[in-house]
Parts: C-alpha cells; structure tokens; sequence
C-alpha cells in the first residue's frame, strides 16, 4: 500500500459497508445496501438453514434480469452519501413484495447475491472511482457466489484483497 493510493474497505456482514480513506481528502464510509442479510433471510425462510454455506444453494440458481432490475430499483441507491440502511428499509416482506411468485427458489438466492455485488460495486465506485486495490472483510468473504460476481464487476482495472493481507 501506498500512502497516495485511495483505500476502500468494504465488509460485508448483514449490511455492506464501504470506508474511503483518501490520501487529499477527509475518510468517510457508507452502507452499500444489504449485505448478507436478504440472502441469509430467504435461506432461512425457504430451506430452514441459517445462511448459504458456500453458496450452495446460490450457485444452483441462475440470476434474474427482472428482479434484479426491480432490486436495484429502491430509491436508498439514488441517495447521496453518507448514508445509512437497515432492515427496515430491506427485509424479507420487502424482498416478498418484490417477487411475482412464480420465481425458482435458487433464482432468488443467486440473484440476491448478484444484487449485493453490484450494490456494493455501484456504490465504491461511485465513492472511489480510481482504485486498483480493494479489501474486503466480514462473512460474506466466505461466500465463494459472492466473491466471484464481485471479482468480475471490479476487473480488471481492481484487484479484490481479504484484510487479512494487511496483517492488523
């Protein structure tokens, strides 16, 4: 790391976050929009298991354009930073009002990830439009669906890191 190169960290627990350290500028940090928490919602009211380890269920999904396009369609995403979300604004009734009913369960799931990938992508490039480094922290690290929608929204101009590399 160099100290003239602007940091994000984006972790991604219930809620993504993303914190900005820039060397010319004040640090400031976001919420992207949900993290693991829809996922984790939708795992646990259709197949009764806390989270999807790996990604199982979500890489037996295929994405849908159509919710995807209705997901990324609340109004939180259009809003100037710094900001902040919850389950309040996304919740599993909400993510219920949303489907047509019709919607393969693995569908959901795996356009779920997508959505959090693209929030989180949306939103760090937005806040740090220049960057070649990210890192990344937080339970859905462990989510290998995840991680790769991630790693192919960022390429190939930013290399994606787990903290871990930074040894604090």
């Amino acid at each position: 790391l160099r100290a003239t190169d602007t940091q994000p960290v984006v972790t991604i627990g219930g809620i993504a976050k993303t914190g900005v350290v820039a060397p010319d500028s004040p640090s400031f940090g976001l919420e992207t929009g949900p993290g693991n928490m829809l996922m984790d919602a939708w795992r646990q009211h259709i197949w009764r298991r806390p989270y999807d380890k790996n990604g199982e269920k979500a890489a037996q999904g295929k994405i849908r354009p159509d919710l995807l396009a209705n997901l990324l369609d609340h109004p939180y995403f259009s809003r100037p930073y710094p900001k902040s979300t919850g389950r309040e604004l996304f919740s599993l009734s909400w993510l219920q009002g949303r489907l047509k009913g019709n919607e393969k369960p693995e569908d959901v799931i795996r356009t779920l990830v997508f959505y959090t990938a693209q929030t989180i992508f949306d939103a760090t490039k937005q806040a740090a439009p220049a960057i070649h480094h990210l890192y990344i922290c937080g339970g859905g690290i462990r989510n290998p669906v995840l991680m790769q929608d991630l790693e192919t929204l960022f390429s190939p101009v930013t290399k994606l890191h787990s903290t871990a590399k930074l040894h604090l």
